[in-house]
């Protein structure tokens, strides 16, 4: 007997309905998305014999996600197990005598020309590869599917944890029926309270702050009536999709949040205490996660509607004391006739303050900069652009040759992860440029706490500073160029790709950088006296 959740129901059924040929599930990780497909698959293997292909987010983790996930599901199928010591062939396929075909690859390998019935993009976010390359990876795997789609045969289930602001599962979700679980009221018995809607949950906090447990209650917006957490399992019970699109019956939608999966996965604390932090917290990363990991959405930054210059000052603040800052770091933007760097020291709670910035017309301008202090202190790492120009990147390399503590950075986005470490450098950083950028317009428009994780200025800084910051703007010629990542530049603008790199090396600082003025969360750090030739990598 296999277990669904409610939610898992009418996702599950509408594989079988002759109208469905896609379905997008974007929902809460460890919520059974993955399920949405593999009992449907198993079910078709032993009744539905025909040809089939799953992809994965990488071809190492296609066989290892293979053999511990959805091979005890085939073993658990009566009628199948007896067939899987008989397969033709690797875990990359299965073949039963029947019929049945079902391969197995990972995100970006080859695209047959073979034609399938039924697929699998499974976990859609996570494809190692740039968002261009997401999309054109999943417009190749469609292909496949149009000869039995002619039919009036086979289903591709998209499925995915939505990552960051912009999302590849969300968009695809977008283009569907756009269905929402919502939780029924025991009082006006609607379906009134979406899933997602974690704001729906009230409680009262105790003097330090914390959720009181018994306090914690679920209102409904339609009536009013307040449920307590005993009743969770009957709202979701009872609960349905609503769908924004109910006539879409060719690309089902189907999306829900943290509520939808109480009390088996979560509960009304766990989803309260999740709220309460990403409320505390300023930290993008901690935004996003709440977003994605509880609502099940995609980010979307909480932003303000003021002019950019006035909004850029607004960040203007006196210089912080010297003795709370935890680090101080330097970053470097190379252009053909010089070098814009900014130096910020960064606090415990993760507030960073501008120290010093300028232009440097030669190479030992730029190693004066490195080498000074501000507020009595030298940058302990840096990190400067490789630039792409002429001897620049020669240049470069043999600065951060000569300076311990210096790096040389690179973007490339399509690297497939926010950084890494260059395979062939060591004291090369890539990054993909887009995302850092996003992170940093977060901290300029969105960000609106001052005491945790925010950008500080200097009381004036000069217009020319302040124009490069304010010079990016929404792209209006691009489906999504209100999104952070596709903003573009309007105007000079290297001081900000100077700051954006700052965050680049202040992460890579935060996993590998062990020698900080005081210690750091989130670090493996002690407190040490000693500044830049004291850095360690771990």
């Amino acid at each position: 007997m296999v277990h669904l959740d409610a939610y898992q129901r009418e996702p599950i059924e509408a594989q079988y309905d002759p109208r469905v040929r896609e379905i997008v599930v974007m929902a809460v990780e460890q919520t059974g998305k993955s399920s949405i497909w593999r009992w449907p698959m198993a079910h078709r293997m032993l009744f539905r014999p025909g040809p089939a292909w799953v992809i994965y987010e990488s071809d190492e983790k296609a066989e290892d996600i293979n053999a511990e996930s959805f091979e005890p599901v085939l073993r658990s199928v009566p009628g199948l197990e007896s067939q899987l010591n008989r397969l033709s062939a690797t875990r990359r396929r299965y073949s039963l005598r029947n019929g049945a075909v079902l391969d197995f690859s990972g995100a970006g390998a080859d695209i047959t020309s073979k034609p399938r019935r039924d697929g699998v993009a499974d976990e859609l976010d996570r494809w190692p590869m740039t968002l261009s390359g997401i999309r054109q990876n999943l417009r190749n795997f469609r292909k496949r599917f149009r000869t039995y789609w002619a039919m009036g045969e086979g289903c591709l289930v998209i499925v995915s944890s939505p990552r960051g602001e912009d999302s590849p599962v969300a968009d695809e979700w977008q283009d569907t029926s756009r269905g929402t679980w919502h939780l029924r009221c025991a009082g006006c018995a609607g379906l009134t309270m979406p899933s997602h809607a974690v704001h729906l949950l009230q409680w009262e906090a105790s003097e330090d702050g914390a959720v009181v447990a018994d306090s914690l209650r679920l209102e409904c917006p339609a009536c009013g009536r307040e449920h307590s957490e005993s009743e969770a399992s009957a709202m979701t019970a009872s609960g349905g999709y609503v769908h924004d699109a109910p006539e879409r019956w060719d690309r089902r939608g189907y999306q829900w949040g943290a509520l939808a999966a109480v009390p088996r996965v979560f509960s009304w604390r766990d989803i309260a205490r999740a709220q309460l932090q990403a409320g505390k917290s300023a930290d993008v990363t901690t935004q996003a996660d709440f977003d994605n990991s509880w609502r099940g959405l995609r980010f979307r930054p909480r932003r303000v509607q003021r002019e950019s210059v006035d909004l850029i000052r607004q960040h203007c603040a006196p210089l912080p004391d010297p003795a709370i800052l935890a680090q101080v770091l330097f970053a470097a933007d190379t252009q053909d006739d010089g070098w814009y760097w900014v130096v910020r020291g960064v606090d415990q709670r993760r507030c960073t303050y501008l120290l010093g910035y300028g232009k440097a017309m030669k190479d030992d301008d730029l190693m004066a900069a490195w080498d000074a202090s501000y507020l009595g202190i030298q940058p302990a790492m840096g990190l400067i652009d490789q630039g792409g120009h002429g001897e620049r990147p020669k240049q470069v390399t043999a600065l951060v040759a000569k300076h311990r503590g210096l790096y040389s950075y690179k973007g490339n986005p399509r690297i497939g992860q926010r950084w890494m470490i260059s395979k062939t450098d060591q004291s090369l950083i890539l990054a993909n440029p887009g995302q850092f950028q996003a992170d940093l317009l977060y901290y300029l428009y969105s960000q609106p706490r001052r005491d945790s994780a925010y950008l500080f200025l200097p009381p004036d800084p000069s217009q020319e500073y302040v124009d490069h910051m304010a010079a990016l703007c929404p792209d209006n010629k691009l489906k999504h160029g209100d999104r952070y990542e596709n903003w573009h530049s309007t105007a000079p603008d290297h001081w900000f790709d100077a700051e954006r790199m700052w965050l680049v090396l202040m992460e890579y600082a935060m996993k590998h950088c062990r020698q900080w003025r005081l210690p750091m969360p989130g670090t493996q750090a002690q407190r040490v006296e000693t500044r830049r030739p004291g850095v360690e990598v771990i």
